[in-house]
């Protein structure tokens, strides 16, 4: 039985100098650190690329040697293409999946810039399902990606406007390049992997 488990929220995608989009592995290593030193299932959520992004960091978990990994998929609409969405399938995953059953204690890994609304989401997503359960939110190291994130941050559709819109119970306004459309996907991808998977 596990009483904790890490969820690693989809991982960002970034631009080159080229402008070539490119898969950011920063906070799925910080997962599945602390996914071995604490020897407890690790989740992926997400649903950048129609799931590609979170086979990708399955595969890296795996090969890093993670015992128990969680695929949370959370579809193609439009309004779950975030934070918010990403938080609702991990709640639901814990609700349904009969090895989570246990599970007391969640550790949400983020980038630093990105902890106060994920802190938000997942509070209000996974205390519907479980009041008692606690939530911490662990941030990699703020060097990372300093530039970018301060860029997140502070724009007028980033980060803070995203907390703002969760206290609010509004719907987030994307931050990602196509304003319409959630988070962009890079890639067109499906996937048939199982949910849960222990290797």
């Amino acid at each position: 039985m596990h009483r904790l488990a890490i969820v690693v929220p989809a991982a960002p995608h970034y631009r080159d100098e080229q402008g070539q989009e490119y898969f950011w592995p920063g906070r799925v290593q910080r997962g599945i650190e602390l996914a071995l030193k604490y020897n407890c299932p690790l989740i992926f959520a997400g649903d950048a690329n129609g799931g590609s992004d979170l086979d990708h960091s399955i595969d890296l978990a795996h090969k890093a040697g993670v015992r128990v990994t969680v695929r949370a998929f959370n579809g193609t609409q439009k309004n779950l293409k975030n934070t918010r969405g990403d938080a609702r399938i991990t709640s639901s995953m814990i609700r349904d999946l009969p090895e989570l059953a246990h599970v007391e204690q969640l550790i949400v890994v983020t980038c630093w810039y990105h902890v106060p609304r994920a802190w938000i989401a997942y509070v209000q997503e996974i205390k519907v399902v479980n009041p008692e359960r606690q939530i911490n939110v662990y941030a990699d190291a703020i060097w990372h990606r300093a530039a970018e994130g301060l860029r997140r941050l502070l724009s007028p559709t980033g980060e803070l406007r995203g907390c703002l819109d969760y206290l609010r119970h509004r719907p987030q306004i994307s931050r990602g390049w196509q304003a319409d459309a959630g988070k962009p996907d890079f890639v067109k991808a499906t996937s048939n992997r199982p949910d849960f998977q222990s290797v």
